[in-house]
């Protein structure tokens, strides 16, 4: 059996779904499982604030996939990051702050579509305009 949800919610998505197509401008610009459409970005978000990383390591972890240093912080995208998270750390320098994010299905819609949809957009959206003109 197939059921087609439209939904603005990513986390309804991901939770309901076993499959996700994004839909941009009309056309679907990706289609697979929740996680696999994560795991193509790449990882986890992690962004540290340190002084005197070893960037260099940093980059020859076989985890990281991509790293910028601007101004004391560092942002990287690592595979697996809760479980690599010490390794990077013990790299990382004198460490002042450390934030992790897994990748949502709302990284993967801004990787696809270049933009964000807000809550209050979503709320806004076809469906409830529709219960709303019902009443």
């Amino acid at each position: 059996m197939t059921i087609l949800l439209t939904t603005h919610l990513h986390g309804e998505a991901e939770l309901l779904c076993d499959r996700v197509g994004i839909i941009d401008a009309g056309k679907i610009v990706a289609l697979d499982t929740p996680k696999n459409l994560k795991d193509a970005l790449g990882g986890d978000r992690i962004m540290i604030q340190s002084k005197n990383p070893d960037i260099s390591a940093l980059k020859k972890m076989p985890c990281t996939k991509s790293l910028e240093h601007k101004n004391g912080t560092l942002n990287l995208i690592v595979k697996e990051g809760g479980c690599n998270l010490k390794k990077i750390l013990d790299k990382a320098g004198d460490v002042t702050n450390v934030e992790i994010n897994p990748t949502t299905l709302n990284d993967v819609f801004i990787h696809y579509t270049g933009k964000e949809i807000r809550e209050a957009e979503a709320e806004g959206g076809f469906w409830n305009r529709m219960m709303n003109a019902k009443k």
